[in-house]
């Protein structure tokens, strides 16, 4: 990536490409149903063809923090870069909700 990302998801997709070697295109629909970190390391590891159950535990908990930094923690590195979240390809942002708990709500919505 060699601009900036346009969201959330694509600074986390690029880190995870660059800094773990998972690069594998997860697509908006996986990322999008992740209610937690933990959804989203899960899909990762078998979209890498890992067993989350048997994979090491070390590496689970820094993908774990790096996924929760930019995606769920509102004062994350995603809630600090102000960065858009996506959602079913309409960008949900912060300062269109009023509040980065309001921008969380609606993209948590159904």
């Amino acid at each position: 990536m060699g601009s900036r990302p346009e969201s959330r998801r694509e600074a986390l997709l690029h880190e995870l490409c660059v800094h773990y070697g998972y690069c594998n295109d997860l697509g908006a629909k996986v990322l999008t149903n992740a209610r937690s970190s933990e959804d989203v390391v899960q899909a990762v590891l078998v979209a890498e063809g890992l067993d989350p159950a048997t994979f090491d535990r070390k590496i689970q908990a820094s993908l774990l923090a790096a996924v929760d930094d930019w995606l769920f923690d509102p004062q994350g590195r995603g809630g600090k870069s102000k960065l858009r979240r996506v959602r079913d390809g309409v960008i949900v942002s912060w300062e269109v909700c009023g509040s980065e708990q309001e921008a969380l709500r609606a993209v948590e919505q159904p």
